[in-house]
């Protein structure tokens, strides 16, 4: 499965909380400290993810549920690349099509 780790469960993880542990052991590719291994790949911005952050953000804004717009960048890349997000923050539940653990 792919992952795309926000910074409070890579804290989480450093932390050592199972949960965390766990869905990062059945990861394909994670973000974090193992920037250096060969199951990590850096997700960088390019063309059609602005077209995916654009199309996010109106969909909020029609919702009445905006996101921090650094969170926005990153339900947009992990909607790109198909990844699953693994986060505690509430907010992206606002957008339900995009996978989280």
């Amino acid at each position: 499965m792919k992952v795309a780790l926000d910074t409070n469960r890579y804290r989480d993880f450093c932390a050592g909380i199972p949960e965390v542990v766990r869905v990062l052991q059945q990861a394909e590719r994670v973000l974090g400290l193992f920037l250096n291994r060969r199951r990590v790949t850096l997700l960088f911005a390019d063309e059609e993810t602005t077209f995916q952050f654009a199309r996010l953000c109106g969909q909020l804004r029609q919702q009445g549920t905006p996101i921090p717009t650094h969170d926005l960048w990153i339900a947009a890349l992990v909607t790109q690349h198909g990844a699953v997000l693994c986060t505690r923050d509430a907010h992206f539940a606002h957008l339900p099509q995009m996978p989280r653990v």
